[in-house]
């Protein structure tokens, strides 16, 4: 296989990763606080998290953080990927994250 098609192949599989990422992402925040939202609303969720308006909560697995963002009028429970800048999921409120759930150490 040459190059180009390898470069191909590759970013289709980081294209689909992503898009199955913000699946993920969408269900929860319908799932966890009723949100109905798309995939515009998740990029405007991150760059509100990038740009500092949101409260950072502590630092979970690699370089994922944990956020409290306001969305309309409900704050919610963020997990975002800087290295990705994309949402990751979101958590209900009283989730803490897996670093600190002992359950997920068993």
């Amino acid at each position: 296989m040459n190059l180009a098609k390898i470069l191909k192949a590759a970013h289709r599989e980081m294209v689909e990763d992503d898009e199955s990422r913000d699946v993920h992402a969408l269900k929860r925040a319908r799932e966890r606080y009723g949100l109905f939202l798309n995939t515009q609303d998740l990029k405007q969720i991150a760059e509100k998290i990038s740009r500092g308006d949101a409260v950072r909560l502590k630092t979970l697995s690699g370089s994922a953080a944990s956020y409290l963002v306001k969305i309309g009028d409900q704050v919610c429970h963020v997990v975002y990927d800087p290295d990705r800048k994309r949402v990751a999921t979101f958590l209900n409120l009283n989730q803490r994250g897996k670093r600190d759930n002992p359950r997920s150490a068993r």
